[in-house]
């Protein structure tokens, strides 16, 4: 009975970060950050200045348009990458301490 009179809850873009939030990897979240990297269940806020500095790849992805509906975590743009966090962490490391 009282099944099919309820309605199925729609979400909001800024509910889905409430839904899934993944874990923060402190190493590379920076309050100054201006883009969130997502990938799998890690986020990184870091600077897309030094994403597009360091890499061809960031540099032609951070310079597109946003799209109409772009996600957003924190006040920056969402990014969800499908390389594994540890790559990404190794990366962002390789970034910004030199290694």
């Amino acid at each position: 009975g009282s099944e099919a009179s309820s309605s199925p809850k729609v979400f909001e873009v800024s509910d889905f970060s409430k839904i899934i939030d993944p874990a923060v990897q402190s190493d590379f979240w920076f309050e100054d950050g201006s883009v969130v990297l997502i990938s799998g269940n890690v986020k990184f806020k870091v600077h897309r200045g030094i994403l597009a500095r360091h890499s061809i790849i960031f540099q032609d992805l951070l310079s597109l348009p946003p799209p109409s509906d772009e996600r957003t975590m924190d006040g920056c743009p969402v990014v969800e990458l499908h390389d594994s966090h540890d790559d990404i962490w190794y990366l962002l490391r390789a970034m910004y301490d030199g290694l």
